[in-house]
C-alpha cells in the first residue's frame, strides 16, 4: 500500500509564503500544536491536493481564502497562489506510474484556476483521480477522517456503516462501476436490436441511392459531353466567321491595289493630255489672235477641271460602294458582338440565379441535417432514459400528492384568519368613531385655546410695543439730553478747529510748496487753461505689488514728475509756475525724451530683470518710463546689486537699496513718501466747516424744546401699560383651563389610537400569513403545473409509439436529405458547364468581335472623310467651272468682235 513520505505546503492557508515541509515516516505518525496552530489544515492540504473541490470540505468560503492572507504585525505580504504537493513511497507499483516515488501538486489562483502536476508534469484533475483511484487513494473515500465523522460513525446506521466498510475495501466502486457497465450494456442491447431492424431498411435505399448516382453520373457525363460539343460548334462557327473577314479584307486589299494602279494610269494620261495641250496652244498661238489665245486657255482650264471632276465622281462612287459593304460588314460584326454580349448576359443571369439556388439548397440541407441530427441525438437518449424517466415519473406523483395535502391545510389556514380579520376590523371601526368624537372636542377645545392665546398674544405684543415705546422715548429723551451735551462740546471743539486749520493751512502751504505747485498744475491741466498736461507719472503707471519698494526707490523723486505732451506744454507749465510763484517740479515732455537704447540686462543669479519691465503703463505712457527707469536693473539681493553697479549698471534691491554706477548706494529703512495733498485741508473745506459749526448751535436750541414733548408722552404710556397687564393675567387664567381639558381629550385619544394600533397589528400579522399562505400556495401550485408540465412530457418521452414516430420523422428527413444532395450536385455542375462556357467560348468569341467591330469602324470613318473630302472638291470645281463658262463667254463674244472690226478694216482697205 502507497504512503506519504513528505508533503510541503505554500501559501496555503495559515502557511506563508517559505516553503513548509512536513516529512512523514512509514507507520503511525502523530502532529500536535496547540489550538489554531495548523494542524487540521495540514489534513486540508492533502485534501486539496487530492483533488477535492469542496471549498466547505476544506473549511473554506471560496477558493481564493485557501490563499495565504498576509500578516501586516509580521510584515508578510498576501499570496497570489496557494501550492500543496505530496510525495508518495510506490515500492509495491500500487500507483500505475513507473517510478518508486510519486510526486503529486496542486496549485490554486485567486481567480479559481487549479493546475495539476504529475512528477512535474501539467495533468488533468480526471487523469490524477484514475491514477490515484486504482491505488484506492482518493479525496471522498475514508483514507482521510476529517473533524466530527467520528461522531458521525457512532450515530448512523447499519447500513450506512456497512456502505463506508464497502468504499474502504473496494466493494462500492467495483459496484459503481458493475452498475454502470450493466447500464452500457443494456442500452447497447437497445441499439443493436434497433439497428439490426434498420439494416434491411438501409441496405435497399444504399441499392437505390447507387442507382440514382449511376444514373446522375451518366447525367453529368452527357451534359458535359452536349457542352463540349456546343462549344466546338460555336468555335466552328467563329473561325468561319473569321475566315470570311479575312476574304473580304482580301478582296478589299484587291479593291484598293487595283485603284491604286488605274490611279497611276490616270496620272500618266493627265500628264500625256498636258503635253498634247500645250502643244496645241503653241499651235493655237500662231494661228489666232492674243484673244483667241485667251478664250483657248479658259477651255483648256475647264476641261482640267471637268476632268478632275470626273475623277471625283468616279472616286466619290467607288468610296460610297466600299462604305456600303463596310457598313454592312459593321452591321454583320456588331449583330454577332450583340449576340455574344447577350448571351453573356443570359450565362452569367443563369449563374446568378443558380448560385441562388444552390445557397437556398445548401442552407435548406443544413436545416434539415441539423433537425435530422437533434431528431437522431433525441431518440437516442429517449431510448437511453427510459428507465430514469420511469423513475422520475414516479417521484413526480408522489410529490404531486404531498402537494395537494398541503395545499388543502393552507385553505383551511386562510378561513381561520380571515374569520380573525372581520372580527378585529369591526371592533376597529367603532374604536375610530370613538376617536372621531373625542376629536370633534379637541379641535373645538384647540380652535378656543388657539383664539384664547392670539388675543393673548396681541395683548402681550401690545404691552411688549408700549414698554418699547417707553423705553424708546426714555431712551430719545436721554439721547437727546446727552445729544445736546455732546454737540456742545462739539460746537466747541469745531470753533477751535477751525482756528487750527487755517493757521494748520497757512503752515502747510508754506512747507508744501512742491505738492501746492503740483497741484496747482493738475487743475490747470484738468480745466484745460494748460493744454497737454496728462498727470503725475504715479497716477499714470502700475507697479507690480512685489516690487513697488524697488520701483520707489529707483525713481528717486521722478514719480511725482508731471508728464506733458510736448516741450510746449512743459514751457507753458514752467511759465505759470513762475508768474504766480509757486515753487519748482520735474516735468516729462513725452514727445522731447531722447529715444534712450533699451537696456541689455545681464543675465546671472539674482537678476529679476529691467525696472521698466514690473511697471504696466498705456503705450503712450512708455518714454517717460524709459527715462525715469531704463537704466536700472531690479536684483534680488544686495551682493548681486553691488556687483552690477561695479560693472556699469544702476541697480536697485527688492528691498529698496539703490546703488548707483561707480559703488555709490542709498540705504536704510523704507517709508512711504508723504502725500502733502492729504493733510492740507482746502479753503472751501474750512469754509465749510465754520458753515457746520453755526448749523449745530442752531439745531441744539430746537433740541431743547423736543425734551418736553417727550416726557408728557412718557407718562401716558405708563398708564396703558398698567391696563394692559391686568388684562392679560385674566386671559392666563382661561388659558390654564382650557388646556387641562385638551390634555384630558388627547389622553383618551392617545388611549383609543393605541388600542386601534394593537388590533391593526394583530390584522396586519393576519393578513401577512394570509399572503404567506398564499405564496406558498402559488409557489406550490407553480410548482405542481411544473411538476404536471414534466410530467405530461416524461409521459410523452417513456412511450413507444412517440419515440418511433420521431425514428419515422427522422428517416423522412433523411430522404429529404438526399434529394436535396442529388439537386444540389445538379446545380453545381449546371453552373460549372456555364462558367467553362464563358470562359473558354463566349469570352474569347466577345473579345474577338469587339476587335473587329472597332477595325471596320475605323475603316468606315477613313472613307467616310475621304468622300466627304472629295464631295467638298467636286462642289468647289463645280463653281469653278460655272464661273470659268461666264468667263469664256465673255472673252469669246470680245474676240469675235475685235474679227468683226478687223474684217471691216480688211474690207475698207
Amino acid at each position: 500500500m502507497p504512503y506519504i513520505k513528505k508533503i510541503e505546503l505554500k501559501g496555503f492557508k495559515s502557511f506563508g509564503p517559505k516553503n513548509v515541509k512536513v516529512v512523514l515516516d512509514k507507520g503511525f505518525t502523530v502532529i500536535t500544536g496547540p489550538n489554531g496552530s495548523g494542524k487540521s489544515n495540514i489534513v486540508d492540504a492533502i485534501l486539496f491536493a487530492l483533488g477535492e473541490l469542496s471549498t466547505r470540505r476544506l473549511r473554506a468560503e471560496s477558493a481564493a481564502k485557501l490563499i495565504f492572507h498576509g500578516s501586516e504585525k509580521a510584515g508578510l505580504e498576501r499570496g497570489k497562489v496557494a501550492k500543496v504537493v505530496i510525495q508518495f513511497d510506490n515500492t509495491d507499483g500500487r500507483i500505475p506510474v513507473d517510478t518508486s516515488t510519486v510526486t503529486i501538486s496542486r496549485e490554486v489562483y485567486r481567480n479559481g484556476q487549479s493546475v495539476y502536476r504529475l512528477n512535474g508534469r501539467r495533468i488533468s484533475r480526471t487523469y490524477i483521480l484514475e491514477t490515484l483511484s486504482m491505488a484506492g487513494i482518493s479525496s471522498t473515500s475514508q483514507n482521510i477522517i476529517v473533524q466530527g465523522t467520528i461522531t458521525r460513525l457512532t450515530e448512523i446506521s447499519s447500513t450506512e456503516r456497512r456502505k463506508i466498510i464497502e468504499d474502504l475495501v473496494g466493494i462500492a466502486q467495483y459496484d459503481a462501476e458493475k452498475a454502470e457497465a450493466e447500464e452500457k450494456l443494456r442500452a447497447a442491447d437497445i441499439s443493436i436490436r434497433t439497428a439490426m431492424g434498420r439494416i434491411d431498411e438501409v441496405q435497399r435505399r444504399i441499392d437505390d441511392l447507387e442507382r440514382e448516382r449511376n444514373n446522375l453520373l451518366r447525367y453529368a457525363f452527357i451534359q458535359n459531353e452536349i457542352k463540349k460539343f456546343e462549344a466546338v460548334k460555336l468555335s466552328h462557327e467563329i473561325a468561319q466567321i473569321q475566315e470570311k473577314i479575312k476574304d473580304t479584307s482580301s478582296k478589299a486589299d484587291k479593291v484598293r491595289e487595283k485603284v491604286e494602279k488605274l490611279r497611276r494610269i490616270r496620272d500618266g494620261l493627265r500628264s500625256k493630255r498636258r503635253e498634247i495641250e500645250s502643244e496645241w496652244r503653241k499651235l493655237s498661238s500662231e494661228m489666232v489672235e492674243e484673244g483667241g489665245s485667251q478664250v483657248l486657255k479658259v477651255q483648256m482650264k475647264i476641261g482640267e477641271l471637268k476632268s478632275r471632276l470626273t475623277e471625283l465622281t468616279t472616286k466619290i462612287s467607288s468610296g460610297k460602294a466600299t462604305l456600303e459593304g463596310l457598313k454592312r460588314v459593321r452591321e454583320n460584326h456588331r449583330q454577332q458582338y450583340e449576340s455574344i454580349r447577350k448571351e453573356i448576359h443570359e450565362n452569367r443571369l443563369k449563374k446568378r440565379k443558380l448560385k441562388r439556388e444552390y445557397e437556398k439548397i445548401s442552407n435548406e440541407i443544413a436545416a434539415k441535417q441539423a433537425e435530422h441530427d437533434a431528431l437522431a441525438e433525441e431518440t437516442a437518449r429517449l431510448w437511453e432514459n427510459l428507465g430514469e424517466n420511469s423513475r422520475r415519473i414516479r417521484e413526480i406523483e408522489q410529490q404531486l400528492d404531498k402537494d395537494y395535502k398541503r395545499l388543502t391545510y393552507l385553505r383551511s389556514e386562510n378561513s381561520k384568519a380571515q374569520t380573525a380579520i372581520r372580527i378585529r376590523e369591526k371592533r376597529i371601526r367603532d374604536l375610530t368613531k370613538r376617536k372621531e368624537r373625542f376629536t370633534a372636542n379637541l379641535n373645538e377645545l384647540e380652535k378656543s385655546l388657539n383664539e384664547l392665546k392670539k388675543v393673548q398674544k396681541e395683548q402681550k405684543i401690545q404691552l411688549k410695543n408700549l414698554q418699547r415705546m417707553l423705553e424708546r422715548r426714555i431712551a430719545q429723551k436721554e439721547a437727546v439730553e446727552k445729544e445736546i451735551t455732546e454737540a456742545g462740546k462739539i460746537a466747541e471743539s469745531a470753533r477751535e478747529a477751525v482756528v487750527e486749520f487755517a493757521t494748520q493751512k497757512e503752515l502747510a502751504e508754506t512747507v508744501a510748496a512742491e505738492e501746492k505747485a503740483l497741484r496747482s498744475i493738475e487743475e490747470l491741466g484738468e480745466l484745460g487753461v494748460i493744454q497737454g498736461v496728462f498727470g503725475r507719472l504715479r497716477n499714470l503707471i502700475k507697479i507690480e505689488k512685489t516690487y513697488k519698494q524697488a520701483i520707489e526707490a529707483a525713481a528717486a523723486g521722478w514719480l511725482d514728475a508731471i508728464v506733458v505732451k510736448d516741450f510746449d506744454a512743459a514751457f507753458a507749465c514752467t511759465e505759470t509756475l513762475r508768474r504766480m510763484k509757486l515753487g519748482r517740479i520735474k516735468i516729462i515732455p513725452l514727445e522731447g525724451v531722447s529715444n534712450l537704447k533699451s537696456l541689455k540686462v545681464p543675465t546671472g543669479e539674482g537678476v529679476n530683470g529691467a525696472a521698466s519691465f514690473f511697471i504696466k503703463c498705456a503705450r503712450r505712457y512708455e518714454p517717460a518710463v524709459h527715462f525715469v527707469f531704463g537704466d536700472t536693473i531690479v536684483v534680488s539681493n544686495d551682493k548681486t546689486a553691488f556687483t552690477l553697479a561695479n560693472k556699469g549698471y544702476r541697480a536697485v534691491t527688492v528691498n529698496g537699496d539703490l546703488y548707483e554706477v561707480g559703488g555709490a548706494f542709498e540705504s536704510g529703512y523704507y517709508r512711504a513718501p508723504i502725500d502733502f495733498s492729504t493733510i492740507i485741508p482746502s479753503e472751501k473745506a474750512i469754509q465749510s466747516l465754520d458753515e457746520a459749526v453755526r448749523a449745530l448751535q442752531q439745531h441744539l436750541t430746537r433740541r431743547n424744546s423736543d425734551i418736553d414733548s417727550l416726557e408728557e408722552e412718557i407718562d401716558k404710556t405708563r398708564v396703558e401699560i398698567a391696563r394692559l397687564s391686568e388684562a392679560i393675567t385674566t386671559i392666563d387664567r382661561e388659558i390654564a383651563r382650557v388646556k387641562r381639558s385638551v390634555k384630558r381629550a388627547k389622553s383618551n385619544i392617545r388611549r383609543i389610537d393605541s388600542n386601534i394600533a394593537r388590533l391593526g397589528k394583530e390584522v396586519e400579522r393576519e393578513k401577512a400569513q394570509i399572503w404567506t399562505n398564499r405564496a406558498e400556495r402559488s409557489s406550490i401550485q407553480k410548482e405542481m403545473r411544473k411538476l404536471q408540465s414534466e410530467l405530461t412530457s416524461l409521459r410523452k418521452k417513456t412511450d413507444p409509439a412517440h419515440i418511433q414516430e420521431l425514428e419515422v420523422k427522422r428517416e423522412r428527413l433523411a430522404e429529404e436529405l438526399v434529394t436535396l444532395r442529388q439537386k444540389l450536385g445538379t446545380v453545381q455542375t449546371e453552373i460549372s458547364t456555364l462558367q467553362s462556357q464563358f470562359e473558354n467560348v463566349l469570352r474569347v468569341g466577345y473579345k474577338n468581335a469587339k476587335i473587329q467591330l472597332s477595325k471596320v469602324e475605323q475603316q468606315v470613318r477613313t472613307v467616310e472623310k475621304e468622300v466627304e473630302s472629295a464631295l467638298q472638291e467636286k462642289d468647289s470645281l463645280k463653281h469653278e467651272i460655272a464661273e470659268l463658262e461666264k468667263n469664256r463667254v465673255e472673252l469669246a463674244e470680245t474676240v469675235l468682235s475685235a474679227r468683226k472690226e478687223a474684217k471691216k478694216y480688211t474690207v475698207q482697205i
